[in-house]
Formats: structure tokens, C-alpha cells, sequence
């Protein structure tokens, strides 16, 4: 097996702080390469009071999913042939210094179970979108055979994020927070009576 198709693979339960934002929308199986935003429209559902979305798993080719709403929200969403996912991930270890990692995916539904005002979903992520430098579009990349880098990199942190807790072990240096580790954090020696002075 290849090292991308591998990377592909890897599959990872995040934390259940990982979603910061999200909105999803109906898609059709066939998007158009070029996405207005004014053809887009409103999400059906987003982060609000009443809706919530679990990262149950992620792999850099697929989502599970689970939607917390009301039935109606559920219903406009339930039965449809793909979805358009936005999400706003938690950033972890090694990425913390990049912010959180923002996606938006066209991805085919695999698989559609509602249960109550719960609706769970595995999506395989087909296409990225990236934003139009020209206008307010999302222009579509077909992503469907080797996954989204930057959500392998995600995954990753994840990863390494989970086997330092498991092992009782710190978090490591972030050279952007040198100067407010506490080691460094003491009383300055005075001028002159310095290291190399």
C-alpha cells in the first residue's frame, strides 16, 4: 500500500472539543467546479442553540458525523446524496501556532441514520473548496483519491495530541511561547552579570 493511500486511511476519534464552528448544506452527487456563495445560501445547519455536531471519527477521505437538531433540520438534510461541510477545528499540539484548521468539503453520504432528534452520518469527502481570489465563490478540487492534506496533518496532531495524554507527558516547547515558559519566566540577572556578558 502506498504512503498516500495509507495516510488515506488513518482513521481518528478526536476529542469532543475538536468542532469549534460548522454549517452543512444539501449537495447534489455532481457539484459545479465554481460554487457562489449567493448559490449556496443560508446553511440548514449551524452552530446555534438547538444544534450541535459531533466529530465521531475523521480520516483525510472521510467523516462520521453526528447532528444534534430538531426534526425539521434533520429532514431537510436526511435523504440527500451529498452534503457541503464547513468546519472549524480545534487546533492540536504542533499546529496550535496556525490557529484552527478551516474546511469546506463536498462529500458524498455513505451512510444516513436518524434516531430521535440525532442524525448520523459517514461521509467520503470527493471535493475541497478553496476560496475564489476574484470573487465570493469556493472553487471545488477533486480530492476524492488521495484525501485533504491538511486534514492528514490535523489527524496527525490529533494522533500524537492523544498518545502524550495516554503517556502523562507535557506538550513539549513551542519556540513562539519561549519567553512565557515559566523556567524563563524568573527575575532577570542585572545588566552586566549575565550569561555572555
Amino acid at each position: 500500500m502506498a504512503f498516500t493511500e495509507r495516510r488515506a486511511e488513518k482513521r481518528v476519534h478526536p476529542p469532543q472539543d475538536a468542532v469549534l464552528d460548522f454549517a452543512l448544506w444539501p449537495a447534489v452527487a455532481t457539484p459545479p467546479l465554481r460554487l457562489p456563495l449567493a448559490g449556496l445560501g443560508p446553511p440548514p445547519a449551524r452552530r446555534r442553540p438547538g444544534q450541535d455536531l459531533e466529530l465521531v471519527d475523521v480520516a483525510s477521505l472521510g467523516l462520521g458525523l453526528r447532528l444534534h437538531a430538531a426534526p425539521a433540520v434533520l429532514e431537510a438534510l436526511a435523504g440527500v446524496p451529498a452534503l457541503f461541510v464547513y468546519l472549524k477545528l480545534r487546533a492540536y499540539e504542533s499546529l496550535a501556532a496556525t490557529g484552527p484548521l478551516s474546511l469546506f468539503v463536498h462529500a458524498a453520504v455513505m451512510r444516513a441514520e436518524a434516531v430521535a432528534e440525532t442524525l448520523r452520518l459517514g461521509l467520503r469527502i470527493l471535493h475541497l473548496g478553496r476560496g475564489s481570489t476574484f470573487e465570493k465563490a469556493l472553487e471545488l478540487l477533486d480530492v476524492s483519491r488521495f484525501g485533504v492534506t491538511e486534514l492528514a496533518a490535523w489527524i496527525n496532531a490529533v494522533d500524537r495530541h492523544g498518545h502524550r495524554r495516554e503517556s502523562g507527558l507535557d506538550d513539549g516547547l513551542d519556540l513562539e511561547d519561549l519567553l512565557a515558559e515559566p523556567a524563563l519566566a524568573g527575575q532577570a540577572p542585572p545588566t552586566g552579570e549575565g550569561n555572555g556578558a
